[in-house]
């Protein structure tokens, strides 16, 4: 079984029940600060008291948690180990625990039927990245480019010859 992140997790109190036990532990320190909670074992080791017993809980299921983590993650490491070999006499060596086949690559990544894919559009960044630049080159068709003057002036493109001068009368 495999735990998520959240599960290990032990379910909060609600924010007035935290801070009445917060309160409660600063009086109680302050109560108790000339005097020590210490008691001696028979074998003369020495034991404080703890202000709350559940915190003693709460690391010990983490532990038990964070080791069936660990276990869990073991176990899928050795599923993952080669493809199913075609021969018979290689079908025993893969042979995992219980007596089953290791699981394959295709197995593994469950790709399904999926359809093949261009190498140039395969990721969505690059496919929109061709789609725009055809777009720029299907507008340059549509609309004229702008030319940038280059030197002294040389006429307009559309027809009008710099050497030709054309003089008009006035009446």
């Amino acid at each position: 079984m495999l735990v998520s992140g959240d599960e290990d997790l032990p379910a909060r109190e609600d924010l007035g029940e935290r801070r009445k036990k917060h309160e409660l532990q600063i009086l109680k320190r302050l109560r108790d600060d000339d005097e020590a909670d210490v008691d001696v074992d028979d074998d003369g080791e020495e034991n404080t008291e703890e202000v709350q017993g559940s915190e003693d809980e709460f690391y010990r299921e983490v532990k038990q948690q964070r080791a069936a983590c660990i276990s869990a993650k073991k176990d899928k490491k050795l599923r993952y180990i080669s493809p199913v070999p075609s021969s018979a006499k290689d079908e025993e060596e893969t042979l995992g625990e219980h007596n089953r086949r290791r699981i394959t690559y295709e197995m593994e990544k469950n790709r399904g039927l999926t359809r093949y894919r261009k190498k140039l559009t395969k990721t969505a960044r690059k496919k929109y990245k061709l789609k725009h630049q055809k777009a720029v080159v299907r507008r340059k068709g549509q609309v004229r480019e702008a030319r940038r003057p280059s030197g002294p002036y040389g006429g307009e493109v559309s027809g009008i010859n710099v050497n030709i001068s054309h003089s008009v009368r006035f009446h």
